[in-house]
């Protein structure tokens, strides 16, 4: 039965629009999931927490039974905050994906047009050794700092290479979640159960299917935004290799410049 619940997931999920797919298709899934899925409108912050309260105060509760319902709304209101982080990452991957084209092409005609030409080393003629010395220490801490960011930047290429088939594989299980929540959210509650229990356990599952179903619209615009996002990491990660190239030919001039000196300090000596 199992498997029968997963290859009907799978079919769900592979009639998905993908591949090039425009950016309203995302919606599309957020709304048919939504439709699918008994979520009241009840599971506000402030319902939570004014039961989260009551619950506490309540002296007709036993301790077991109180810790099992503050558990049961806390977790409701984690859920809700979770739905809320994914509708707000879900909108920052919108942006990206009407922002980034714009961005990369300005970033790839800046590295077509030639480098600005060295400018000229900013110490004394009269500058010592130790002066040198001083400006070096600067240049090379410098040239480790956007070598350490060159390699971030490379990382994340990394990690954006794999998220796809990731996303569509965390979508794959968010639907699974889902399906599992609403079975249980339509069961009927135990014979003499309490009814805070039952209450608290019904917000609990609306908010577990809630957080679910902003993640597979979320995942949506991560899909769909994620080829932009791409070409943008990559313009910038070759504007970061210029900048680590740039920064390591200033530094061999400085210290040629630094060993004329010292060259020249040592002569003057003798």
């Amino acid at each position: 039965m199992r498997r029968t619940a997963r290859i009907a997931i799978a079919a769900w999920l592979a009639a998905m629009p993908w591949g090039g797919a425009a950016e309203e298709a995302a919606p599309k899934t957020e709304k048919k999931a939504a439709d699918e899925t008994p979520v009241a409108g009840a599971a506000t912050p402030e319902k939570l927490q004014e039961l989260l309260k009551d619950a506490e105060a309540a002296a007709d509760l036993d301790e077991e039974l109180k810790k099992k319902i503050v558990e049961l709304l806390t977790q409701a209101q984690a859920f809700l905050q979770r739905a809320g982080e994914h509708r707000a990452l879900a909108e920052s991957y919108k942006l990206q994906l009407k922002d980034a084209p714009a961005r990369t092409e300005e970033i790839r005609a800046n590295l077509k047009q030639e480098p600005p030409a060295e400018a000229p080393i900013d110490v004394p003629p009269d500058a010592t050794a130790k002066t040198f010395d001083q400006l070096l220490d600067q240049k090379r801490a410098e040239l480790a700092a956007a070598k350490s960011e060159l390699e971030k930047t490379d990382g994340r290429i990394k990690l954006l290479q794999g998220r796809p088939q990731k996303a569509r594989e965390e979508q794959l299980a968010a639907k699974e979640k889902i399906e599992e929540r609403r079975k249980a959210l339509g069961a009927s509650p135990a014979a003499g159960e309490n009814p805070r229990l039952t209450e608290a356990s019904r917000l609990f599952l609306q908010c577990a299917i809630r957080a679910r179903i902003e993640e597979i619209a979320m995942l949506d615009q991560e899909i769909v935004s994620h080829p932009a996002r791409a070409d943008l990491l990559a313009a910038e990660r070759d504007l970061a290799a210029r900048g680590v190239a740039a920064r390591q030919a200033a530094l061999t001039k400085i210290e040629e410049e630094a060993a004329r000196r010292r060259s020249a300090e040592a002569r003057a000596v003798t």
